[in-house]
């Protein structure tokens, strides 16, 4: 059911909320609606220079007749004195009457007095070839959506975004700017959300606005269903990517893909993730430290149910200037939150004299605490893990440079003889400059190690044999000291069971899920 063309009557379910009359036009064969509203505060109209003049007369000899001479010479005066102030000093004064203060929450918030509204249907997730029942619609200030509930009455949700200087001061970290304040966020507090019933029939509208409560009905549009995913999966999501500056702590987010994201709210309306549904935010402890718009601009039930959906963030993912400290990444649907993404900015102060910048940044994640590792079973059996060098910044962040070697160990004994000097195994070693090497702690310095049984010296047989099954040990030392170690087991087929997800199981990370998409599978480093 859509609009049909005639005057509506728009009933506000808060009292303070403004009505209005809506002049609808409809299109059925474009499916188009095309509205005109209409304030129901009609502005009274500014006196004429003669009325004013006339008037202006009307009261002097009234107030000659009531006070005399006395009140005749002030009356002379002020005519004196009107007349010689110039048209830029009344055209001053008028402007002052006429202004709105944009800080006034009235102001602020206000929704247009009358605007041309243009309602669209809304793409279907399930089909995107087909429409919804439901429009959205924008204005110059507000943005929403329309829902018909039958019997000729319309529920019209409304959110008015409010006046930039209101916004720039009472929401800094919400990432005010120009280009922002208008984007549709659907946030009740940040945008002021109106609920309206619309109705030819003005009594229905009135009766519908009279039985809504706005806070049920706050909750029924921003709740969301987390089961509404494809056959009903959990919501995961990949390891934020974050960019990060080590000189002056500016963070930012490369990139952030979600899998099998919820589509419905409780109430049964399809979530909107063209707008702001998607919230990221950054916070340490209870203090906001900021808000991100987010959104995808993919349409159609083959992205939002399937496996990758690549979401984006308004100014090319600048979190901001981070200093010192622990922090929050979050990540949720409306309100219900999905991710909580722990990490911490630490400051390393160099001992090293000759080392520039003597000061810098290093962050850490949780996922600076796995190694991912890809168990190479084609060629020589080898096993390859980057290691993250940021671990290495509070013990090694005075040093010259870095040599990182690896050892094998099976079930506590040196595995193979090995020589790190061997051509097979070249790459069970790495060394980097770290003075003067701001970036140095943003290396994943790559190991590789060969894991199977070489071939018999002289043998034509040039082939591996798989190692036999076994727990094992990766023992990685950094410039001769024994830093830390790398456990997996290798069961009778030849397969690692070393997916390790119990340290973070709060968090739904896709790569401890998806081990070939992500190319390897994630294992917790050990302190040795």
């Amino acid at each position: 059911m859509s609009l049909e063309s005639g005057r509506y009557h728009a009933i506000p379910v808060q009292s303070e909320d403004p009505g209005f009359e809506l002049d609808v036009d409809f299109d059925p064969e474009l499916r188009v609606i095309t509205a005109q509203r209409i304030s129901l505060s009609v502005p009274v109209e500014p006196e004429s220079e003669i009325d004013a003049l006339k008037n202006q007369v009307k009261d002097g000899i009234a107030e000659v007749k009531k006070g005399g001479w006395k009140s005749a010479l002030k009356l002379a005066k002020k005519f004196v004195d009107d007349s010689m102030k110039d048209e830029r000093e009344k055209r001053a004064e008028q402007q002052a009457v006429e202004y709105k203060d944009p800080m006034d929450p009235v102001n602020a918030f206000a929704l247009p007095d009358a605007a041309r509204v243009q309602y669209e249907p809304i793409t279907l997730m399930e089909d995107k070839h087909k429409d919804s029942e439901n429009y959205q619609f924008r204005t110059d200030s507000s943005y929403g959506v329309l829902i018909p509930l039958g019997d000729g009455v319309f529920k019209e949700i409304n959110f008015v975004y409010p006046s930039h200087e209101y916004a720039e001061k009472h929401y800094p970290e919400q990432h005010v700017g120009h280009s922002v304040p208008n984007w549709r966020r659907e946030d009740d507090v940040l945008h002021k959300m109106r609920i309206h019933f619309l109705s030819k029939d003005k009594e229905k509208a009135e009766a519908a606005a009279k039985a809504t409560n706005m806070t049920q009905e706050k909750s029924e549009y921003f709740d969301v269903d987390l089961s509404s995913t494809r056959a009903g999966e959990k919501t995961r999501f990949s390891a934020p990517n974050f960019s990060f500056d080590a000189r002056t702590g500016d963070m930012s987010l490369n990139f952030l893909k979600a899998w099998y994201l919820p589509t419905k709210t409780k109430a049964g309306r399809q979530i909107q993730y063209n707008w702001d549904a998607l919230r990221i935010r950054i916070t340490q402890g209870d203090k906001l430290i900021c808000r991100r718009v987010c959104w995808s601009s993919n349409k159609g039930h083959e992205y939002m149910k399937s496996l990758n959906n690549q979401m984006e963030l308004m100014g090319g993912g600048y979190l901001g200037e981070l200093k010192e400290g622990c922090y929050e990444f979050r990540v949720s649907v409306y309100n219900d939150e999905l991710l909580v993404y722990p990490f911490e900015i630490k400051r390393i102060d160099s001992t090293d004299t000759r080392s520039e910048p003597g000061t810098y940044y290093v962050l850490h994640t949780p996922q600076k605490e796995f190694v991912k590792a890809e168990y190479n079973k084609s060629e020589n059996f080898t096993f390859d893990f980057e290691y993250p060098a940021s671990t290495l910044a509070e013990r090694y962040g005075s040093e010259e440079k870095i040599k990182l070697e690896c050892e094998l160990l099976k079930d506590g004994e040196s595995w193979l003889p090995y020589d790190i000097s061997d051509f097979d195994a070249s790459y069970m070693h790495d060394e980097f400059e770290v003075r003067n090497n701001v970036r140095w702690t943003r290396l994943e310095p790559k190991i590789s190690v060969p894991f199977g049984t070489p071939p018999a010296t002289g043998s034509r047989n040039r082939e591996y044999t798989p190692p036999p099954a076994g727990k094992y040990t990766f023992l990685i030392s950094v410039n001769g000291n024994e830093q830390s170690r790398i456990d997996v087991e290798i069961d009778g087929d030849g397969e690692t069971l070393a997916m390790d997800s119990s340290a973070y199981p709060d968090l739904p990370i896709a790569d401890f899920e998806f081990i070939e998409e992500h190319g390897g599978q994630l294992i917790k480093i050990q302190a040795v």
